[in-house]
């Protein structure tokens, strides 16, 4: 299974965010697909205010601020309602 993080290049808060989803990640073995927001202008126009974003299967686990806390308090939720 795999988390998809969306972020940019030369973002503190996105550098730290990633620390939180590699943790949350390795607990759960779900792989990480990094993407640039600037590969995509969809992308761009719908996450620039909001990253490091971060996605599992087509649910928002969470933005901003991440914690690895709150991103598998999501994640159990999401996987809960399965």
């Amino acid at each position: 299974m795999i988390v998809t993080f969306y972020t940019k290049e030369h973002c503190p808060l996105c550098d730290k965010g990633y620390r939180e989803v590699e943790t949350f990640a390795k607990e759960y073995e779900l792989s990480i697909r990094k993407v640039d927001i600037y590969s995509d202008d969809t992308l761009l126009e719908k996450f620039h205010l909001m990253i490091p974003v971060v996605y599992y299967e087509s649910h928002e686990l969470g933005f901003g601020q991440l914690s690895a806390d709150e991103l598998e308090e999501s994640f159990k939720q999401i996987e809960k309602e399965k």
